[in-house]
């Protein structure tokens, strides 16, 4: 009889073992879990984090305004997305975490509307099945001052683009540039109240990397660096070098009289000071005149029958002059 009932007890919590495992037991479908812990903006980036129990292939993060999203959620555990109801969708095999550069129009459009983001998030399994989709998780967002785009450098001259949504108008910009690979605070610095930015100092051989941001009205501050955008000099620039290798060339002969027109290297500078006098004078008893770039000066009614010595020398970008180039002895 004892035998006969410590039988029976041991059927009895068989029977409720096994039921309790059985109630442990993942639901149908399911390969495991994953929730979204965080989103953060940052001007136009937004970071998710979130946490996960099982193993995984990559995780895919779905997110839109909130009034934008309608309907439910498909968690049918198939590979397709052409029924959700959110138009950003990121995947990645980070494990944790991950970043998107959203549009920065459409945030700000959104935040000035009070509007919140809704983000949903689920994974494949290595059996390659879904999770669910977790969410949502509700984000507030903030306007800020959008970043400058379509940066362009050419020579010592960069320029680049700016449309701000609505209020989100640019006073001026900060530049800053260094040799390549420099961190963000450690370069060299200019204010514009235009979008572009010339005159930077390079040395020939060296690269440079370049960025610009933006400070908006409405206390909404700086924006967020746009760049870097590199360059490599092939010539030195606005290193306040003198010119050289100072040349002439006669254009005309008549009768006695001579035009004469006069190159040099620039050596980097785009202004310069070039003066034309008898021969052994000192440069600064003659008549000073300035050129640029776009055009080599041209003397002209000089003397077949005199020596004339020729001077050339750069103007910096702080307004300083270097020493004189010459003298070049001319005999046309």
């Amino acid at each position: 009889m004892k035998k006969l009932t410590l039988f029976l007890i041991s059927i009895v919590l068989f029977g409720c073992s096994s039921s309790s495992d059985s109630e442990e037991e993942e639901p149908q479908g399911q390969c495991g879990t994953v929730t979204i812990t965080n989103v953060t903006q940052n001007f136009e980036t937004l970071t998710i984090s979130w946490q996960s129990q099982g193993n995984f292939n990559y995780f895919e993060i779905g997110y839109d305004a909130t009034s934008n999203i309608s309907g439910p959620i498909n968690n049918n555990n198939s590979n397709t997305n052409s029924s959700l109801p959110f138009s950003n969708l990121l995947t990645t095999s980070n494990s944790s975490s991950a970043s998107d550069e959203a549009n920065a129009e459409e945030l700000n459009f959104y935040a000035q509307q009070n509007e919140t983001f809704s983000f949903y998030i689920r994974a494949q399994c290595a059996n390659g099945q879904f999770t669910n989709w977790n969410g949502p998780f509700i984000l507030q967002l903030d306007e800020f001052c959008e970043k400058p785009y379509d940066l362009n450098i050419f020579a010592d001259q960069l320029s680049w683009s700016f449309n701000g949504f609505a209020i989100t108008n640019a006073s001026y910009f900060q530049v800053e540039y260094g040799l390549q690979g420099f961190q963000l605070g450690n370069g060299s610095q200019s204010i514009s109240n235009d979008m572009f930015v010339d005159g930077f100092a390079m040395e020939q051989g060296n690269a440079y990397d370049f960025y610009v941001r933006a400070f908006c009205e409405n206390n909404l501050g700086w924006g967020d660096w746009a760049g870097p955008i590199s360059y490599f000099a092939e010539q030195d620039f606005n290193l306040c070098n003198p010119p050289s290798n100072l040349q002439y060339f006669v254009e005309f002969i008549s009768g006695s009289s001579a035009g004469v027109r006069f190159e040099w290297d620039y050596n980097g500078e785009t202004e310069f000071e070039h003066v034309l006098v008898s021969n052994n004078a000192d440069p600064s008893t003659g008549n000073i005149s300035t050129s640029d770039t776009f055009g080599w000066p041209v003397y002209t009614g000089l003397s077949t029958f005199a020596d004339y010595d020729f001077y050339v020398r750069g103007v910096c970008n702080d307004g300083t002059r270097t020493a004189w180039a010459g003298p070049l002895d001319v005999n046309p």
